[in-house]
């Protein structure tokens, strides 16, 4: 359903929390849109010259009050409207199918409509981190609760159920279904990139790495190489990613590969977290195994050393 601006309230006396975020021709702009690069220089005066001459056809979109799509649109108007013309500016509220988030609407609409490099597909679509996190954390309880199921049965059943749980997965399969490995797939970008993109996304989340620099990435000015080598030098990004460590499902290796650390003091606590950090970058129903087979590197090792 296309409606004017005149059908939304955006009475600025409201009582509601004041906004600071972006806001453009009086509408709200969800955070996920802001984080793309608004068009700039000719092409941008190319735009409010074709909507002066033929008006604007194509409505921008809203959703529970925020801009989803159409800044750029809804920006050429706003020049329009203060050199005193007066153009409509045409709104539809999108109406979500199952299964879909505002988040995965809006990078959808800005990676089909632009032509955006690896870098800054990979560090759009860190904008859908905590959807990819939400459905991993899902799918380990399901694999937990489902390998659980079979505890005492030994019927043919329930032991081909479990196996198929606890099946061993190449390498491939792993990455495939880490956050890391989401993101690439999504963005359509290698591992590597998707790894950059999730670990300059987390430090801008903790505040010990500052929003311009995923920005500058985003409007193309800086690679993503050169923003990680920057979060690198932090001094915060360290502890950083020890506290954040506990409470993210993200895989070891995807997330936070070893050259993102400084090297580190071999104390228990250290190695206790890098052990927990390992074991989150498999399956739940695969924890046994990995100790198991932790246990023969070890002795391994040991043998060798005591050689």
């Amino acid at each position: 359903m296309i409606r004017d601006t005149s059908d939304f309230n955006h009475d600025p006396t409201t009582t509601e929390p004041e906004w600071t975020g972006e806001t453009v021709a009086g509408y709200r702009v969800h955070p996920a849109a802001s984080m793309f690069p608004l068009m700039q220089g000719q092409e941008f005066d190319d735009l409010v010259e074709s909507i002066a001459q033929s008006g604007l056809a194509v409505p921008i979109e809203i959703y529970n009050g925020l801009l989803m799509d159409g800044r750029n649109r809804a920006s050429a108007v706003e020049v329009l409207r203060d050199r005193g013309l007066d153009v409509e500016l045409p709104v539809t509220e999108w109406q979500p199918r199952e299964g879909e988030t505002v988040e995965g609407r809006i990078f959808s609409l800005n990676v089909l409509r632009r032509h955006l490099t690896d870098d800054q597909r990979a560090v759009a679509a860190t904008i859908l981190l905590p959807v990819i996190r939400a459905s991993r954390a899902a799918r380990q309880a399901a694999s937990r609760f489902h390998s659980g199921e079979t505890d005492g049965d030994t019927s043919p059943a329930a032991q081909n159920s479990a196996s198929t749980v606890a099946s061993p997965r190449s390498s491939q399969d792993r990455f495939n279904s880490s956050t890391a490995g989401c993101l690439s797939q999504l963005a359509n970008v290698s591992r590597h990139k998707s790894t950059l993109a999730i670990g300059l996304a987390d430090d801008v989340g903790a505040g010990v790495v500052p929003r311009e620099e995923m920005d500058a990435v985003l409007r193309g000015e800086i690679p993503l190489r050169e923003a990680s080598r920057r979060r690198k030098k932090s001094p915060s990004i360290k502890s950083a990613a020890t506290d954040s460590a506990s409470g993210d499902n993200a895989s070891f290796f995807d997330d936070h590969g070893p050259e993102s650390l400084d090297e580190p003091v071999a104390t228990e606590t250290e190695v206790r977290r890098r052990w927990e950090r390992l074991k989150q970058s498999f399956a739940i129903a695969d924890h046994r195994e990995v100790r198991r087979l932790m246990v023969t590197v070890i002795a391994e090792e040991q043998r060798q050393f005591d050689r």
